[in-house]
């Protein structure tokens, strides 16, 4: 049978690294943490996510509030120093006998698991100058675990403290973690992140996480290191990435079809860059399912795993209806293009757009001439925010409705005769065009918001025509 450790897990650095230890060493790892009051849950979260993905038996949060006491920047409302790494003198970061509390539980739990290890991840080198980080220490809580407990006092199972880190250098460990696999990408260790958790690369705790790396050989986070300019960065991240969707259709349920994704992100201005790796990470999470309906899970994801404020998600994609030819009943499958875009801050914004080619013929050109009139393919190009679900086949058929006359991808010469006296009798110039296309939107009740607008391609003029309209629609309550 497996023996079980008891691993102190808070989801940084040193004790996801320690976990990974345990694990290569034998022992079924049951993971403990504490929200203890601390100023931020990043950690913790981290912590919930890695914890079964790094092979722990058991995660397990205890609620403690360290706060009643303060006595500390993490747990009281004390300014975290930065831009130097700690003297001899103890930093106002120590958190009175907080290893002396987690050990307590963690000896309380293994001692109903009936395990005899705890591992815990103190670092006597590369550490910010806390006393309970020192070998002396975890010597004499070894020795009281040996006699406050029955299986100590009984002498059968003898309790061992296992600090696996707490000689190396903070590149040492590393090295450790990453020759065990593990992911320091998942894992976090500022004091003070910014409300969106990503970390302020000053504290003690990042200078020496960034130290580390530097010194390890391995994999320096220079994404997350200072940026002096004080530029903050509104979108940042990967594009024109091809990649299988899903898109609801009215008539057969779903269509599979490749859209061109761009996937972006804020930056603050103290970052130096973001990761972008982990864009395609998330994309590939939901590899099958990238569909509307998963657009705002989508972007959460973004949001919390680049740990920004704000994320944005744009797909373009062809899109597929079938047609009939108006006097031949020839059917093809026409193409648009489609667009959704979503932006998650504070709150969720979804955008469906598609373009729709048509047909229309110049008015005036059928005015002044005696025999026939110009005309072109125009392209209109429809965005819509709305508060029910709006299908793309009836969103293209009000535009479509909205020409001199549709387009098709095959047609007989009965059917070009049908569409070329049709677009003659139906002449409209390119306002024309817009203002029929809004007022059959303004038609929609589902409908809250539109920005409508047609090129068209003259045949005869070196330019294109174009007119747009936008309009934001008031709904009565209730």
């Amino acid at each position: 049978m497996q023996k079980k450790a008891v691993v102190l897990y808070s989801g940084g650095l040193d004790s996801t690294t320690c976990l990974a230890i345990a694990r290569h060493d034998g022992f079924a790892a049951y993971a403990l943490s504490f929200a203890y009051g601390q100023r931020h849950s990043i950690e913790l979260d981290k912590a919930k996510e890695y914890a079964p993905k790094i092979g722990a038996a058991d995660h397990r949060v205890v609620q403690i509030d360290l706060r009643q006491f303060g006595g500390s920047a993490l747990t009281a409302d004390i300014a975290v120093p930065k831009d130097h790494l700690a003297t001899a003198e103890i930093p106002v970061t120590y958190v009175p006998a907080r290893n002396t509390i987690f050990l307590s539980f963690a000896l309380g739990w293994a001692e109903v698991l009936g395990a005899y290890d705890i591992y815990i991840g103190v670092n006597a080198l590369d550490y910010s100058g806390y006393p309970d980080c020192r070998p002396a220490f975890i010597s004499a809580f070894e020795n009281m675990a040996n006699l406050a407990t029955r299986a100590g006092v009984q002498g059968d199972h003898p309790y061992t403290i296992h600090t696996p880190l707490i000689q190396l250098s903070k590149a040492e460990i590393i090295r450790t973690g990453l020759d065990l696999g593990v992911d320091y990408r998942l894992t976090h260790s500022c004091y003070d992140p910014d409300p969106a958790g990503r970390a302020c690369g000053h504290c003690d705790s990042c200078l020496l996480r960034l130290k580390g790396f530097r010194e390890g050989g391995g994999m320096p986070d220079l994404q997350q290191s200072p940026d002096d300019r004080n530029i903050a960065i509104d979108k940042v991240g990967v594009k024109d990435i091809r990649y299988p969707i899903v898109v609801l259709d009215k008539n057969r349920d779903r269509q599979q079809t490749v859209a061109r994704i761009n996937m972006y992100v804020d930056l603050p201005h103290h970052f130096k860059g973001t990761h972008m790796s982990r864009f395609i990470e998330i994309l590939n999470q939901y590899h099958g399912e990238i569909s509307i309906e998963r657009m705002d899970a989508i972007l959460h994801n973004m949001k919390q795993h680049l740990e920004a404020t704000c994320a944005h998600l744009e797909l373009e994609f062809p899109y597929f209806i079938e047609k009939q030819a108006p006097v031949s009943g020839a059917r093809s499958l026409m193409e648009y293009q489609c667009r959704m875009v979503g932006s998650l801050g504070q709150e969720y914004d979804f955008i469906l757009g598609v373009t729709v080619p048509m047909t229309s013929l110049c008015p005036c050109s059928k005015e002044i001439s005696a025999r026939g009139a110009h005309n072109q393919r125009s392209a209109v190009t429809v965005e819509i925010r709305y508060e029910r679900h709006v299908w793309l086949e009836d969103l293209i058929g009000w535009i479509e409705s909205c020409g001199s006359a549709p387009v098709f991808a095959l047609l007989k010469r009965e059917d070009e005769k049908a569409l070329t006296e049709q677009a003659y009798d139906n002449p409209m110039f390119v306002e024309d065009v817009v203002r029929a296309v809004t007022q059959r939107l303004l038609q929609v009740p589902a409908i809250t918001w539109f920005r409508v607008a047609c090129e068209n391609f003259e045949s005869i003029h070196n330019h294109s025509a174009y007119a747009t309209v936008q309009r934001t629609i008031p709904r009565p309550c209730g």
